[in-house]
């Protein structure tokens, strides 16, 4: 199970085609992104949103001392053993570029995975810095295949752009992101958050986004049980 903000990130279960007339399921950048790193093309995924969470009842009430993300990521865990996943990816943005807050929100998720006690399921904290765009902009060679061009102005440390969000000519990296998209004409949208996912190269991403993707791969590759 991948618990996640939103579209871009995981995609949708339930999406209506209305030329073709049908459900499709689609994905964001963090499923090709976790088979890149794990090597497995066969992984299935469920998703649910972290704004879902509010509407699941676990058996089990959030201990005293949980806090912050903590709480959801409990609940995440909690949904995760009921539809008997083996593995939870939770994931947030760090919104923030100081590995301090990196830090602080991996004990908060860490801790709310702990506090439900059950080892049948893995845990895996993502959190990304700054935010997710950043490491979407952090290969410019998966960039170059996703355009067949030789894509400019990437940013050299992606992890430390930031800016106002509703200044579109900030560093933001969803401002950052969406320039790079509107440079290159492709749609800043979760297919192409997945198609270029599948392009980058984890060795890379590590040396690119130091501070917070080695931490993300090294527990997917071995999940926290508890």
């Amino acid at each position: 199970m991948v618990c996640a903000e939103g579209k871009t990130d995981i995609g949708s279960q339930k999406e209506w085609d209305s030329k073709n007339k049908t459900m499709l399921k689609s994905e964001g950048w963090v499923q090709p992104l976790v088979r890149s790193i794990t090597g497995e093309a066969s992984i299935t995924f469920e998703i649910k949103r972290r704004g879902e969470l509010t509407l699941f009842k676990p058996l089990k009430s959030i201990p005293n001392g949980v806090s912050g993300h903590g709480k959801k990521a409990f609940i995440a865990k909690a949904a995760a053993v009921r539809e008997e996943c083996g593995i939870l990816i939770y994931m947030v943005d760090a919104d923030d570029t100081s590995p301090r807050r990196h830090k602080e929100i991996a004990s908060e998720i860490i801790a709310g995975f702990d506090a439900f006690s059950d080892p049948s399921v893995g845990c895996v904290a993502c959190i990304p810095v700054s935010a997710s765009e950043a490491w979407m902009l952090a290969d410019k060679q998966a960039w170059n295949a996703l355009t067949g061009a030789v894509v400019e102005n990437l940013p050299g440390n992606p992890e430390q752009i930031w800016g106002e969000k509703d200044d579109p000519n900030s560093n933001r990296p969803h401002n950052y992101f969406a320039r790079i998209c509107q440079q290159e004409s492709v749609e800043d949208c979760s297919d192409t958050r997945a198609q270029l996912a599948a392009l980058i190269d984890p060795a890379l991403l590590r040396a690119t986004c130091p501070l917070s993707f080695p931490p993300f791969a090294d527990m997917l590759l071995a999940p926290r049980v508890s």
